[in-house]
């Protein structure tokens, strides 16, 4: 989800917010998705509570996404209420809309479409939109131009995610043997995805902005190979196609790079590669009175997959301090530490060292999840129980389905209280 749809959809609750729309409302958002996630997480901030989300998938049917339970649609709305309201943002907008008003609610009363997600619509263009395209894409060359400086290929991955990044990295080698060129370079949107790269030894990786970003994508779409930009991401161009073949024979988030640029499986040379950064780890312990082995760094933010609730991980928190260990948030920007936990960072350079000092990690899934996944520490991944076409998000970005780690302990958010029994039993050695 881009910034631009990102910003449309917040323009439209704002605007939903200030028309006091959501006042003495029952409010339900149909679509388990990554908008619906964008949006209960901002209607939270603004101390608005969205009472139930509604999925057309029956996988999805009975979890608990953000605190937040989930129903089938005619569960929760088959009954007509009148104090509802329902919030879309999904391209089958339309034809979650009809369902909804077969059960008597209408449009701008009772449905709204938080985001347009629909197909492009065809038209014909006058001439001034005509000159404004043509000026468009003279900009988008001139970019290009500037961005290649003369490299034969741009390696682009259109995707501001560590994850992604990560997979790119493991790959790049077999990328450019494949496309047989001399001069290369890998472009990436900011400077943490370029740190990333750089681990894996990708020495000529550059950072750009999401503007220039989009431009490459555009000239990469209009000039296809000739164009000298190819695109890395397997959802940048077949988004439909693998969302519909998510979990299908087990299919996960890495054989997608691998079916589509018909790559192998990465060897030894091409993997991470942190610096020993022991010394500095050490220190960063001492400073923050950091125990070895008895640390538990938590990382509870992430940006596409459903959020837990602060509850859960404090109360995660308070049980391991308990247990003496001495709990840490990881935390960059504006985002804020768990209750009773001390604020941590670290860059991804030292990430291997500390983590094996500290001795414990646990994640919810998340792009720091791989980076995390071939160092010696004990890692726990908490995972969503939200359905992903023929399987769920286990099967499809599991550590161990895509075989980036099997000494990781993968568990799906349950009932909260068993959840941290058995993670406390996980880090103390004791059987599970």
């Amino acid at each position: 989800m881009n910034n631009e749809l990102l910003s449309e959809l917040k323009r439209k609750l704002d605007n939903m917010i200030e028309n006091h729309m959501f006042d003495g409302k029952d409010i339900v958002v149909f679509g388990m998705n990554r908008p619906g996630d964008e949006t209960i997480a901002y209607l939270r901030r603004h101390n608005i509570k969205v009472n139930a989300i509604v999925d057309n998938n029956p996988s999805n049917r009975g979890g608990n996404i953000h605190g937040i339970k989930v129903f089938l649609p005619q569960e929760y709305l088959g009954e007509y209420k009148e104090n509802v309201v329902v919030l879309i943002a999904s391209r089958y907008y339309l034809e979650m809309c009809h369902q909804l008003e077969e059960y008597g609610y209408k449009q701008d009363i009772h449905i709204f479409q938080t985001l347009h997600m629909t197909a492009t619509k065809h038209y014909c263009i006058d001439q001034d939109e005509f000159e404004e395209s043509v000026d468009r894409l003279r900009n988008d060359v001139e970019i290009l131009d500037r961005v290649s400086d003369g490299a034969s290929i741009i390696f682009l991955c259109p995707v501001k995610a560590n994850g992604d990044i990560y997979l790119l990295s493991s790959y790049l080698r077999q990328y450019i043997r494949k496309a047989n060129v001399g001069s290369w370079k890998v472009a990436v949107v900011g400077k943490v995805c370029q740190n990333i790269a750089q681990l894996f030894g990708i020495e000529n990786v550059i950072s750009i902005t999401q503007n220039e970003c989009e431009s490459l994508e555009r000239v990469a779409a209009l000039m296809g190979s000739g164009s000298g930009v190819m695109v890395v991401q397997p959802y940048s161009r077949q988004q439909d196609i693998l969302n519909n073949m998510e979990g299908y024979k087990g299919l996960n988030f890495s054989d997608f790079y691998k079916v589509i640029y018909g790559l192998e499986e990465t060897s030894q040379s091409d993997r991470i590669q942190f610096p020993d950064m022991t010394i500095e780890a050490e220190t960063l312990l001492h400073k923050e009175n950091l125990p070895e082995k008895k640390t538990v760094i938590l990382a509870p933010h992430a940006n596409s997959i459903p959020q837990f609730t602060d509850i859960f991980w404090e109360n995660l928190a308070d049980e391991l301090a308990k247990r003496e260990y001495v709990v840490c948030t990881n935390v960059s920007g504006a985002e804020q530490p768990i209750k009773g936990t001390k604020p941590i960072f670290f860059t991804f350079s030292i990430m291997k060292s500390f983590l094996e000092k500290a001795g414990n990690f646990i994640s919810i899934r998340s792009g720091m999840c791989e980076l995390a996944s071939s160092i010696d520490c004990k890692k726990v991944v908490l995972y969503p129980n939200k359905a992903a076409r023929h399987g769920n998000l286990m099967d499809l970005y599991g550590l161990k389905n895509m075989g980036l780690s099997e000494d990781t302990l993968e568990l799906f958010m349950g009932k909260e209280d068993v959840i941290i029994e058995t993670i406390v039993r996980y880090l103390e050695g004791r059987e599970l």
